[in-house]
């Protein structure tokens, strides 16, 4: 008769390294650039009183200061919340969703005060 050995507990998962500065550096440079899109877009409607806002679908024809920030703090609010979640997972492509999401997001809001400023 064989003699069975008890089984060695699952090995447990390297805990993740999240940088926290790095993250958080992320978070406000995309807060900076959806205030400075908010900022020339708005600026932009003003000074072409015939002009319209181009993402009409998110954000109507013709919207207001407040429509911008509302509207750019739930959008970006939501991906700094799903990028944190997915850079706290144990799987390395969910962890680069995360940096892309926040990079995508951020870069969305650059591309857009650049069109804004060339026009």
């Amino acid at each position: 008769m064989r003699r069975q050995f008890p089984l060695s507990p699952p090995p447990r998962p390297e805990p993740v390294v999240f940088h926290k500065k790095i993250f958080w550096s992320f978070v406000v440079a995309d807060a900076a650039s959806a205030i400075a899109d908010a900022q020339t877009s708005w600026s932009w409607l003003q000074a072409h009183p015939t002009g319209v806002e181009h993402d009409s679908w998110l954000l109507g024809r013709r919207p207001g200061l407040a429509r911008y920030y509302a509207t750019f703090a739930v959008v970006d609010g939501g991906s700094a919340i799903l990028s944190y979640k997915f850079l706290h997972s144990h799987g390395k492509p969910l962890r680069v969703v995360g940096w892309g999401l926040l990079a995508l997001v951020g870069g969305n809001h650059l591309y857009g005060v650049s069109v804004n400023a060339s026009e």
